[in-house]
């Protein structure tokens, strides 16, 4: 509750530990002293746990609600006094009754209705949290590598480059060979590059870069298997890519493979490359995540090919706080790359 006069504390902590009738009319009447006592205090203390109007400041304003608390409090006022009324204004044999301990009654009540409604016009306005709303899951699909690049970077500056995390596969994404030719990076010598291959869409490299320049976390997620590792990066470094930089740390990755957990096969991370040997890839991220021991991404902005390894990250991290921002890149089956 926001800070009040102290006055009104001392008054509401008087009203509280006493009954604000007590003594009052005569002995003959202390069940109706009682019961308007256990009232009083229980209104004082319903009305001000209700959520009520605020000011953004959450200092005391009292008299801000309008009518409908004037009403509410009026009626209160009503009905509490009709017992005292009876009490004060019956004949007796004697005559009518005098009641030399109303004008004091009235000022207790009327403390009562003020310290009630200085109590409700402090309630505090609900913080807002800090920093940006939570981010949300989203499924797309594009052909232009630009759109999945921008979107990275706006979500960076929003939730800050640490905190989310670029994942891109290579083939048909990155990189793709020519059509009708051998193209299986894994059928010709270590160390050589493969010249059928090249980018998927011309500047990829660069904004990949840009990705990179920005200070956020990009790496490579493909379905290649360990074998593969030094004719992949051969292609990477011909085409213009190097993940290094900005790879989720470490950044040199595992110089040895490693059994991920929810896997059955060896798998490698290395220069921001993690080859996953075609297993689950929402299993195989998730592994990556656990095994580096960092803290975890709050968004994970993810673009392939394929709708099937999608679906796997997004499900594998959907009861998770790390949120998926997954698009399918079509530019390769539109029949629009780039050689």
């Amino acid at each position: 509750m926001a800070s009040c006069h102290p006055g009104v504390r001392w008054l509401a902590k008087r009203l509280a530990t006493s009954s604000p009738l007590y003594p009052s009319i005569s002995a003959k009447s202390s069940n109706i002293n009682v019961a308007f006592g256990l009232f009083a205090f229980t209104s004082l203390i319903f009305v001000s746990l209700q959520p009520l109007p605020y000011s953004k400041s959450g200092s005391c304003s009292a008299g801000r609600f309008g009518n409908n608390w004037a009403k509410a409090l009026s009626s209160y006022e009503a009905i509490a006094f009709l017992p005292i009324y009876w009490q004060s204004n019956r004949k007796t044999s004697e005559g009518p009754r005098e009641n030399k301990n109303m004008p004091n009654l009235s000022f207790k009540f009327s403390s009562l209705v003020l310290a009630i409604l200085l109590f409700a016009g402090c309630a505090e306005a609900p913080k807002a949290p800090a920093g940006p709303p939570p981010p949300q899951n989203l499924l797309g699909s594009t052909d232009e590598l630009q759109l999945v690049v921008e979107l990275s970077l706006d979500l960076a500056r929003e939730y800050g480059g640490k905190n989310v995390l670029v994942v891109l596969e290579i083939d048909g994404t990155l990189l793709t060979g020519n059509p009708g030719q051998d193209t299986d990076p894994c059928a010709r010598p270590a160390g050589t590059q493969s010249s059928t291959m090249h980018p998927v869409q011309a500047n990829s490299a660069q904004l990949v870069q840009r990705i990179q320049d920005a200070g956020t976390k990009v790496i490579v997620l493909t379905s290649r298997g360990p074998g593969c590792r030094a004719q992949t990066l051969a292609d990477l470094r011909y085409n213009g890519f190097d993940f290094t930089s900005q790879a989720w740390p470490p950044v040199e990755g595992y110089p040895e493979p490693f059994l991920p957990a929810g896997g059955n096969l060896a798998v490698v991370y290395e220069d921001g490359v993690f080859f996953t040997a075609g297993q689950n890839k929402g299993l195989m991220l998730k592994a990556l995540l656990e095994k580096t021991g960092g803290p975890q991404p709050v968004l994970i902005v993810m673009a392939d090919q394929s709708q099937e390894r999608l679906n796997e990250v997004m499900k594998e991290f959907s009861w998770s706080s790390t949120k998926v921002q997954s698009w399918r890149y079509t530019r390769r089956e539109m029949g629009t790359t780039s050689p």
